[in-house]
Parts: C-alpha cells; structure tokens; sequence
C-alpha cells in the first residue's frame, strides 16, 4: 500500500514517518497549472529529480507535487517522486515511490498508463 520502494535498493527516504503520514492520507490531486509547469521547469533541484511535473495538490495548508520519471527501475530511482512543502516554501518531505497511494485520487489520466500489450 505505500509505494514506497524497496529500502534495500533505494535507501530509507528523508524523514520517513512524515512520507508515510501523508501517504496515508485521502487526498485529491489536481493536474498542475501552467505556472507550476514553468516553475517546475525552471527549477534546477526538481527538474533534476524527475521529467514531468503529473499532479499537484494542497492538503492541510501544504503543497503537495508528484513528479514522474521516464526512466525508472532499478539501478534507476523508481517512476515517481513525491515532495510536500510548507506554506513558506520549506520541504518537509521528500521520497522516491513505485507508485503513487492508492488513497490518493489523481486526476483522470495521471499517472499515464502503459498497455500491458507487446
């Protein structure tokens, strides 16, 4: 139910009891406006972390994002980044997840979904 990756390959994530707080939280995501995809873009340790910017959401007067990687998989960090931050901009988590909690209700369409055809 976490999707948080195996500690073995990936290490413990920063702060695991606050990653796991929210993880078990039901919350709504949204899809990222065009600010928050510029911003994403523009910023040198996110855009560092992962290709796109899938979901944002604003829980308890915290900002959520879900970031997603097109390469993932061992050696490779896993598909999805998840960071939450203080009104005032400070991180208060940050982990590397094999997928997102499914308490979580993203917007239609997010994560993107391969075809399990060959």
């Amino acid at each position: 139910m976490s999707g948080l990756p195996n500690p073995l390959l990936y290490g413990v994530p920063a702060r695991p009891a606050e990653v796991k707080k929210r993880l078990a939280l039901a919350s709504d995501w949204r899809l990222p406006t065009a600010t928050e995809q510029a911003a994403f873009k523009a910023h040198r340790h996110l855009s560092g972390l992962a290709d796109a910017l899938i979901a944002a959401a604003d829980v308890d007067g915290e900002s959520w994002i879900l970031l997603e990687r097109d390469w993932a998989g061992y050696p490779d960090p896993p598909r999805f980044a998840f960071l939450a931050y203080r009104p005032d901009g400070s991180t208060i988590c940050e982990a590397d997840l094999d997928d997102p909690s499914p308490l979580w209700r993203l917007p239609a369409g997010v994560p993107f979904q391969f075809s399990k055809e060959v």
